[in-house]
């Protein structure tokens, strides 16, 4: 039972006996199937989604080429995003048969986008809203008269897959340095 909720964790106590009595003749109540899934530590909660584009092998590959720099060249970007739904709760009560629901204002989007070495933030910028390749690209400016050239501390800048990241001139302005 616990390989197949390796396999499909999001699968509902029903088809679970169904798959149990298809490839193991197993049959069973519903409470028997909960009662085992609780016995063996199991329990149902929020699913969290990992992206199909994530790659392990490409995740090894960027750890070996980062791990040959020294720490404190490093310097991380990445941007966050918060607003009041952020910090709402995805769970909640009612009646069997009605959707739960809660009134809530659909507020202002507030993004930050820092900069990290080992020893914290050298530099960020908090704005409304997202930021677009054109504010990137000034944030960009920003940093980068801040950090040094290589080889120096401060001086390798790590950035994600994000859209913004790959506009024209990130490169060009990075190598510059």
């Amino acid at each position: 039972m616990l390989g197949l909720l390796e396999q499909s964790p999001d699968l509902y106590l029903d088809e679970i006996l169904d798959r149990l009595k298809e490839q193991h003749g197993v049959t069973a109540s519903l409470s028997c199937i909960f009662r085992t899934l609780k016995r063996l530590g199991m329990s149902s909660k929020k699913l969290s989604r990992t992206a199909s584009e994530r790659s392990e092998e490409a995740r090894m590959d960027f750890s070996f080429q980062i791990g040959e720099y020294p720490p404190e060249y490093l310097v991380a970007a990445d941007e966050a995003a918060v607003n009041i739904l952020t910090t709402y709760r995805t769970n909640g009560w009612s009646l069997k048969g009605l959707r739960a629901r809660k009134q809530c204002c659909f507020c202002q989007r507030y993004s930050i986008l820092p900069a990290l070495t080992m020893n914290g933030i050298i530099y960020s910028e908090i704005k409304e809203g997202s930021f677009n390749g054109d504010e990137f690209l000034e944030w960009l400016d920003g940093l980068l008269e801040i950090m040094n050239p290589y080889p120096a501390p401060n001086s390798v800048l790590i950035l994600d897959n994000c859209r913004i990241h790959h506009v024209e001139g990130v490169e060009e302005r990075c190598n510059e340095r």
